[in-house]
């Protein structure tokens, strides 16, 4: 279980996500880097783009992020929420029921 969340005790989605929020601060204060905090607003957009190479990577870009635990559980309970939790995309989190058949080459 992540430090500083339990998800099972969260009655909404909205006191959840401000849960996340005020872990990620707490890192953010205490000086350790969050990666979708690090690069500039404007280019945060790999973590909410619905591009499956821009998900790649900023999944990639969360692998040392001190609160990807707490990140993953998040996107995990939550998994319809657009883009990047705890380094998986929206279709890692997504569970198998709710995904398209994929077209196989003949």
């Amino acid at each position: 279980m992540a430090r500083g969340m339990d998800m099972s005790e969260m009655p909404s989605r909205v006191e959840a996500r401000r849960a996340l929020l005020a872990v990620l601060a707490g890192h953010d204060a205490a000086g350790r880097r969050i990666p979708c905090h690090a690069v500039p607003v404007a280019d945060r957009g790999a973590w909410t783009s619905d591009d499956p190479d821009d998900q790649a990577l900023a999944a990639r870009l969360c692998g040392p992020c001190p609160a990807i635990e707490a990140c993953r559980l998040y996107g995990s309970t939550f998994p319809k929420e657009c883009g990047v939790y705890g380094a998986m995309t929206e279709h890692d989190r997504r569970p198998t029921v709710e995904r398209r058949p994929t077209q196989r080459a003949s």
